[in-house]
């Protein structure tokens, strides 16, 4: 599914926090750039078919159309 990130004109990006509230089990794509920082606990991608687990500090790039 493609997302429409709310980019504020006038500003190359912006820094959304996000509380996990449960699983997510649908992928998105978007024309922008994602960096997640993981602050706590553990996060799960799924990236080309790969299960790629993260842990509290780790910084992952998910690139424009990646899955």
């Amino acid at each position: 599914m493609r997302q429409r990130l709310s980019i504020p004109s006038g500003t190359d990006g912006f820094v959304k926090r996000h509380r996990n509230h449960g699983p997510i089990h649908t992928s998105h794509t978007h024309d922008e750039l994602e960096l997640n920082l993981v602050l706590s606990g553990t996060a799960s991608y799924l990236l080309n078919g790969r299960a790629q687990a993260l842990q509290r500090h780790a910084l992952i790039w998910l690139f424009p159309a990646q899955e």
